[in-house]
Order: structure tokens, then C-alpha cells, then sequence
């Protein structure tokens, strides 16, 4: 009969081997990398040369089912942007000034945030895409202020 072999507790059986250990960090730090590789803006190291959108555009802004005419002049250096929105609403003849900057991705995503002080300070958020006849950028926007949030369209056009 033989005898049992008894392992003392930390013998290297009891441990993980420094392989899997080794191994198990390269995927956690390889999942880190793709995500942080990969932010909100879509921004990506593979990007090839963003298209040119620099210029005037004019359109309608709409939100929460009000719709109103808009300017949006666009600064542009490779794929970062610098943009002034001017809109006009109906009532009153006030205007919504918003000025930021944004990114426009080698296939022709648009990403702007900009900024206004109409009652209080808030913030626009536009996503879009330019369309291939580089005539068109039109997508979603959301507005944040302390009156609260709204949520709509845009469509400019050169």
C-alpha cells in the first residue's frame, strides 16, 4: 500500500503557476487597452483622413417637435473641428448662439458638443454624418440646460 502524499499548505501545487497568472493579467490589461481605445466620440488609432466639412452650412435645427433655421460655420484641422451654431427661433427673433469643437471620423461620423448661455448655460450634442456627396450632415442632437433636456434632429446642407 502506498503511503499518501500530504502537500504543506503553500506548496507550489497549492498556488496558481506564475503562467496563468502572467497570462490571466495580459487579457485583463488587452481588455483595458480596448476600451479605453475606444471612447464615446468613436474616435479610433486607425482613423484614415477625416473628409472636409469646413464651411458654411444652413438648415433646421428641431427639437422636442419646435423646428427652427440654423447657421453652423465649421472650422476644421484633419479630423478636429471648431464650430459656431447660430439659431433663430420664430418668437421674438431670439437666437441661440453655441459655440465648442467636435471630431469628424474618416468615415464621415460627425461628433460636436457645443455650448450656449440662453436663461442659463447648457450644452448641444450633435451626432451625424456627411453624405458622400459631401453636401448633406444630418443626425441627432440632444440639448441639456437647467430648464432641462431635449432631444431632435439637424440637416444642413452646403
Amino acid at each position: 500500500m502506498r503511503a499518501r502524499r500530504r502537500w504543506a499548505v503553500g506548496h507550489r501545487r497549492d498556488r496558481p503557476s506564475v503562467l496563468v497568472s502572467v497570462l490571466a493579467c495580459g487579457v485583463f490589461a488587452l481588455a483595458g487597452c480596448a476600451v479605453v481605445g475606444s471612447g464615446s466620440d468613436g474616435r479610433t488609432a486607425n482613423d484614415g483622413p477625416a473628409p472636409s466639412i469646413a464651411g458654411e452650412w444652413t438648415g433646421l435645427l428641431s427639437l422636442d417637435d419646435a423646428s427652427m433655421s440654423a447657421d453652423l460655420r465649421l472650422r476644421q484641422s484633419g479630423g478636429d473641428l471648431e464650430g459656431v451654431l447660430e439659431a433663430r427661433f420664430d418668437e421674438g427673433g431670439t437666437s441661440l448662439v453655441a459655440t465648442g469643437d467636435g471630431r469628424i471620423r474618416s468615415d464621415g461620423v460627425v461628433f460636436l458638443t457645443l455650448s450656449y448661455d440662453l436663461r442659463c448655460a447648457g450644452r448641444l450634442e450633435l451626432e451625424g454624418r456627411r453624405s458622400s456627396d459631401g453636401f448633406v450632415i444630418d443626425g441627432t442632437v440632444s440639448a441639456r440646460d437647467c430648464t432641462g433636456g431635449s432631444e431632435g434632429s439637424f440637416s444642413f446642407r452646403r
